[in-house]
């Protein structure tokens, strides 16, 4: 896993570099590239949350409510909290960052979380009863932006939890067999759109989050549910705040994992 997270970290920097040049040659006001000096996440969460529900949808045949709360556009929420429906947390500061990357890994956890609702309260929906509704609230603070996406998806065991993040993982087939348990809720069980296979979506969305100095966190409650927190690093007017494995490249040496293998920042 560490050796395929170095590899795809690589990657995401050559295709920054790449879709940036290209998009270089456009001159747009805001817009440097890729990069968009003030982002709005509101809109990208609903985009993500509508394509994760058509999804889900195909899928299972039903998809869960979602509900989007931090830019004041909100609709009544169906978690007991309709007075922070049009609760604006943006504060009115500028969000500099990549919207395309925002983009994956809020459609990956969107996509979880429809999933694992649907995959647990499906049958029991078959009722009359609705699908829990899925909550993604997002804050921009003075150092980062963060994104909450909260699911009554079974949760996931604390014994499990190290395979969210895994690339070697077999995905939970649709229904499972009675080998099966079908309450595990392990993440990314079945594909998440076009381009990604199954079960590498939380990996890679971590990864991208991490490119910029960011994270991706999960917080589970087997039995109930999982809340994933995605940390998107202030880019700033003028630099990027990269880790320093992105800053340093690694070229012309061994390419190992170990720390004696490793360039330093000071050693330049």
């Amino acid at each position: 896993d560490r050796i395929l997270d170095r590899f795809f970290m690589k990657r995401i920097g050559l295709r920054f570099l790449l879709e940036h040049h290209i998009q270089s040659a456009k001159a747009r006001p805001g817009v440097s590239g890729i990069i968009h000096s003030k982002v709005a996440v509101g809109p990208i969460l609903r985009a993500a949350a509508e394509e994760a529900q058509e999804l889900c949808e195909n899928r299972f045949g039903e998809a869960p409510r979602v509900d989007v709360i931090g830019d004041g556009d909100g609709d009544s929420c169906t978690w007991g909290l309709g007075s922070l429906a049009n609760l604006d947390l943006s504060h009115n500061r500028q969000f500099t960052y990549v919207p395309i990357h925002i983009r994956f890994s809020c459609s990956v956890m969107l996509q979880n979380a429809c999933f694992s609702v649907a995959r647990k309260h499906g049958r029991a929906s078959s009722s009359g009863v609705p699908l829990p509704s899925v909550l993604a609230i997002f804050s921009h603070g003075e150092e980062e932006v963060a994104v909450k996406v909260s699911d009554q998806g079974g949760g996931i065991p604390r014994s499990d939890l190290h395979l969210a993040w895994t690339y070697f993982d077999r995905p939970l087939s649709q229904e499972p067999t009675p080998q099966e348990e079908p309450a595990r809720g392990r993440r990314h069980t079945m594909p998440l759109g076009s381009g990604i296979p199954p079960g590498v979506g939380l990996a890679l969305a971590r990864l991208h989050a991490r490119y910029y100095g960011g994270d991706l966190v999960l917080k589970s409650i087997e039995g109930y549910g999982t809340d994933a927190y995605l940390f998107l690093n202030r880019l700033g007017h003028n630099c990027e705040n990269l880790p320093q494995g992105v800053r340093v490249s690694p070229a012309m040496r061994e390419s190992s994992i170990s720390e004696d293998n490793a360039i330093r920042l000071d050693s330049l």
